[in-house]
């Protein structure tokens, strides 16, 4: 009995989780993700204590019954490896596009999981109840689960992979703390199999969701509630860092993004329009700055900012070409009534102190604003063309 109160209140903590996500009006792709592996983790708690009431029963069907919930529960895990490859994917790479093309890889092991439970019922390689409806574990069980734990860990050696590469110091912090996401579980697991410690693992898988929780709760202070990115909190501290730092980067340069007729496009085609073009228009900076591992964040209203450290002007050419071109590339591609462009403005810092900051960023201010202002004059020049023709 114990161990189903055990299990109760782990569902307990799951539902508080899911309930305060779905209370948000904003949920976003990731939060999405991460609901439904909450929910099938839900589901795995109840058959899992379910499995343990009625495991070693004499009524009758009893062992028909203990049969078709162990099979859904190993189907279940393979919606809970899914879910959990899905969402750390996208917490890595933040691309719901490839996330959408790499999906069937991710696919693939749910199939084979749904595969060899309907096996097992005939081979019992993976478990069986014996005569006593008792569940005993099959000869390939700890085979089968040791696969999946490997296959699990596959997002984790690429965040570690990513946390090693990347130069901003807050990337690598959140890379690293989705590497630690699958420790608990894996521990628990290694406990409960060799020193049949029940129900630790799931305890602490249900652990591993609430810290988990707690960091999607705390960044939802640092981003824009609209884009996903980064917010102008986040940009003044992160710009901050530099002031007076002992470790001072040889330059750092600020791109100032802005819009082109971002007000045109709210008053012709209305707010909802608005909103898809500055969540378009992030998604392709953050795409750039995620190749070239610059800093990203919403300056404010229809402004976005980019801090690139330790780089040279041939590399900043290079983003702003990057930069023009994507948009240009999703022009093409969508059939939207309006098109996005953008002016950049650019600044350099070789010295870090505060006054040299608020330098910095007038500079890259007045810089977009030059540009902005040639893009008007070039479209007022384009128009007067047009009228004459």
């Amino acid at each position: 009995m114990i161990y189903a109160q055990i299990n109760a209140f782990g569902l307990f903590v799951l539902l508080l989780m899911l309930f305060s996500i779905k209370r948000n009006l904003t949920v976003r792709y990731g939060e999405k993700i991460f609901i439904k592996l909450i929910v099938s983790l839900a589901v795995i708690l109840i058959i899992d204590a379910v499995v343990n009431i009625l495991n070693g029963s004499v009524f009758l069907y009893a062992r028909i019954l203990l049969i078709i919930i162990n099979t859904i529960y190993s189907f279940i895990l393979g919606l809970i490896s899914l879910y959990w490859m899905l969402y750390l994917d996208y917490s890595i790479y933040s691309d719901k596009t490839g996330l959408n093309r790499r999906k069937k890889w991710y696919r693939i092991p749910v199939a084979v999981i749904l595969t060899i439970s309907i096996i097992n019922l005939f081979t019992k390689w993976i478990f069986y109840i014996d005569a006593n409806n008792i569940f005993i574990k099959g000869q390939y069980y700890g085979i089968m689960v040791s696969l999946l734990w490997i296959m699990l860990s596959i997002p984790s050696v690429i965040a570690i992979h990513k946390a090693i590469i990347e130069p901003l110091s807050y990337r690598r912090r959140e890379y690293i703390i989705e590497a630690l996401y699958i420790l608990p579980p894996l521990i628990g697991w290694i406990l409960q199999y060799y020193l049949n410690l029940t129900p630790i693992m799931w305890m602490l898988a249900v652990a591993s969701m609430l810290l988990n929780f707690l960091e999607i709760q705390g960044m939802q202070i640092s981003l824009d509630a609209l884009t996903g990115i980064n917010n102008r909190r986040t940009f003044n501290r992160y710009i901050e860092t530099f002031v007076g730092n002992p470790k001072q980067k040889e330059s750092l340069y600020l791109l100032i993004i802005d819009v082109n007729d971002f007000k045109l496009i709210n008053d012709t085609y209305g707010h909802v329009a608005g909103d898809d073009a500055l969540v378009s228009f992030a998604s392709i900076l953050k795409k750039i700055c995620g190749q070239y591992h610059c800093f990203l964040a919403r300056y404010g209203g229809d402004e976005f900012a980019v801090i690139c450290i330790d780089t040279d002007e041939k590399q900043i050419n290079d983003i702003i070409v990057s930069i023009n071109s994507e948009i240009e590339l999703i022009n093409n591609l969508n059939e939207k009534q309006y098109k996005l462009s953008c002016s950049i403005g650019c600044s350099i810092l070789r010295s870090f102190e505060a006054a040299d900051i608020n330098k910095l960023i007038s500079d890259a201010d007045r810089d977009m604003y030059a540009h902005k202002n040639n893009y008007k004059h070039a479209k007022l020049i384009s128009q007067q063309e047009i009228k004459k023709r």
